[in-house]
């Protein structure tokens, strides 16, 4: 049973830009790893997490998480998305990685667990364990890129960063199929649908 999953766009204060889609977009499994403390499918958002923009059946949305605390931090985020599943199933998708990480900031695009795909026990690790490749893994490696046949595609962000007494973080992840950011950036596609979701 695919047990992993979860598709998040993340990136310091963005603004989210949707729009309808023909496409259809289903979120099949998510996880956030908050300073070792993991939150997924099925559990409550812990504290800290404003998900009052995020739609937890399309995958789609924002979400905000609050860190504080003096000392260092390890975030990390899951999604696995489905895209046109009924139509075209789920192991026909691909993903790419644009632009370059900013400092402390790590990213995985992989099979999510249920084949060969090592990203979910990475996402468990916390952002130092993400490997910052597609389809990377210690079981088998996956060109998700170029591959036309594509596979199963789940995507990963993480931070590892420190914060003074007085400091607080706050890390807004996006999830849309409108990009609306000229930094780094994770996409998953459908090639058949023509459908994309970028996580920033």
């Amino acid at each position: 049973m695919r047990t992993r999953g979860i598709y998040v766009a993340a990136a310091l204060t963005f603004l989210l830009a949707g729009r309808v889609s023909a496409a259809d977009i289903s979120l099949f499994d998510w996880g956030l790893n908050i300073d070792g403390a993991i939150s997924t499918t099925g559990d409550p958002t812990p504290g800290g997490v404003d998900d009052s923009g995020f739609d937890f059946n399309t995958g789609l949305g924002e979400l905000s998480i609050t860190i504080t605390g003096a000392g260092m931090h390890d975030f990390a985020a899951f999604f696995d998305h489905e895209i046109d599943e009924a139509i075209n199933t789920w192991f026909n998708e691909q993903g790419s990685a644009s632009g370059a990480p900013t400092a402390g900031q790590s990213w995985e695009i992989d099979e999510p667990g249920f084949f060969d795909g090592d990203i979910f026990e990475n996402f468990e690790g916390g952002s130092t364990a993400l490997d910052n490749a597609v389809g990377a893994s210690i079981y088998d490696d996956f060109d998700f890129s170029f591959d036309p046949d594509g596979d199963d595609i789940s995507m990963a962000l993480g931070w590892e960063f420190m914060l003074d007494a007085d400091e607080t973080a706050t890390i807004d992840l996006f999830l849309s199929e409108t990009l609306d950011t000229a930094g780094f950036y994770l996409a998953h596609f459908d090639p058949d649908s023509e459908a994309i979701i970028y996580f920033w």
